[in-house]
């Protein structure tokens, strides 16, 4: 009797909020448990057109296709959890969390928005896995210690810690996001001298960093740059300063990092703007390889294509300018619609007639490529690289699964320049293409 009054009272206060207030997408899986606080799981939309707050408890996202919150005058949750296993939590408008937010599994694109920790204290991040891509603030109060901002990109994760050692004299909020214009480095000129090492490259990717209200403090910046193509110094990795992304600057004092990772400490607490990744060339920190030029020839109808070069420009029409318009997929899982080329995906890009298509770019000397347990889709780097020599250490390759189209697929055994493939694994993992002699890149000038 007990149970079925509790199972009747929390449908009706369920009911009586999305009456008045406000509406959800309501599936099977979604749950409203009274646990002390209130505990919503939430497996669809979160639509809030009026004064509907959930209070003191916590909701959680977990859907496995796209979710959306909005509200058009912003939203506001005390605490709120992202647990998806698939799909992407969109917000159609600003979100704050005023005490906690849970990062489980998942990723949050925020689009124009911003997605906001801590209003008039700090709020608590709880960091499992997944990725803010867009914009993530944070009050900061006048205390010591780490903040991180888990932004980057659908493909990688760069995200970006500041550390206050000397705490700031008043608080205020910390805007992040990162933007990533490329994988490749470019050209820095005049070169930056840091105690006699000469900086002279730059990432195309960068960070944004903005303060509201902070003032004094001196802080320590550590920056990832996952996804940056062939690293081969990574304690030589340099932090780069801009405040108007044409001049820069070398601010507080080099840190060696590790992996993809840029350490930078004694930074002034005012100091924000815009942060590169930096090095030089002869270490060579951001893949910047020899300019090649290369021929590729499609057939009329379904070709499966990848970068045989990184391009200035990766949009599908700038690489290959006669194929057809919107007939450019990806796969992860599904097929999607995609605009610009990732380096070593396999897509799918459709063709009037057949012809020979020249590409020019710099040499993508090696690449590491994450793969979904199942079928994907992929292509190589500026060369070829037979099966037997990819890195596979945690063996998720299904032998006898690589296969190239040709009109109808046929087994391969090695991995073309400027191809697309399906390669098949019985896990999930990551491989790794290498050209086995860099000097071997002159050959592919044509």
């Amino acid at each position: 009797m007990k149970k079925s009054l509790l199972i009747q009272y929390c449908v009706f206060v369920l009911a009586s909020a999305i009456n008045a207030q406000v509406s959800f997408s309501i599936g099977s899986s979604d749950t409203l448990a009274i646990d002390g606080n209130i505990h919503m799981v939430v497996s669809g939309n979160w639509e809030n057109n009026g004064g509907f707050n959930p209070g003191s408890g916590m909701v959680e996202f977990t859907g496995l296709a796209d979710q959306t919150i909005s509200n058009p005058d912003g939203e506001e949750f005390n605490n709120l959890m992202v647990k998806k296993p698939a799909g992407v939590l969109l917000l159609a408008n600003d979100v704050s969390v005023i005490d906690s937010l849970i990062m489980q599994s998942g990723n949050v694109s925020t689009g124009a928005n911003t997605l906001a920790l801590g209003t008039n204290a700090e709020g608590i991040l709880e960091y499992t896995s997944g990725t803010i891509i867009g914009n993530f603030a944070r009050f900061v109060e006048t205390v010591t210690g780490i903040r991180l901002f888990p932004v980057g990109t659908v493909e990688n994760y760069r995200p970006l810690t500041v550390d206050y050692t000397s705490a700031p004299s008043t608080s205020g909020v910390i805007t992040v996001a990162h933007t990533g214009a490329g994988t490749a480095a470019e050209a820095l000129a005049p070169p930056l001298d840091d105690d006699g090492y000469s900086v002279d490259r730059r990432s195309q990717l960068f960070w944004s960093a903005d303060a509201s209200g902070i003032s004094s403090g001196v802080y320590s910046l550590s920056i990832d740059g996952d996804g940056q193509q062939e690293i081969n110094t990574p304690g030589a990795l340099r932090v780069i300063h801009s405040d108007d992304q044409n001049t820069f600057d070398l601010v507080g004092a080099h840190v060696s990092g590790s992996g993809t990772t840029a350490n930078r400490s004694g930074i002034s607490g005012n100091t924000f703007g815009f942060f590169y990744l930096g090095g030089n060339e002869t270490d060579n920190p951001m893949g910047l390889g020899e300019s090649i030029s290369f021929s590729k020839s499609v057939a009329a109808g379904w070709n499966m294509v990848g970068l045989p070069a990184l391009p200035g420009n990766r949009h599908y029409q700038s690489v290959f300018p006669s194929s057809l318009e919107n007939t450019f997929f990806g796969f992860n899982g599904s097929y999607f619609n995609e605009d610009s080329f990732e380096v070593c995906g396999g897509y799918w890009l459709n063709f009037p007639a057949a012809e020979t298509v020249g590409i020019s770019g710099t040499a993508i000397s090696s690449c590491v490529i994450d793969l979904a347990v199942g079928w994907n889709m992929i292509s190589g780097i500026s060369g070829d690289v037979a099966l037997t020599d990819v890195l596979d250490p945690g063996s998720i390759i299904n032998p006898g699964t690589l296969f190239r189209f040709q009109g109808g697929y046929t087994m391969a055994d090695t991995i073309r320049q400027g191809e697309g493939y399906w390669i098949n694994t019985n896990a999930a993992g990551q491989i790794t293409l290498n050209l086995a002699n860099k000097n071997a890149l002159a050959a592919l000038n044509v």
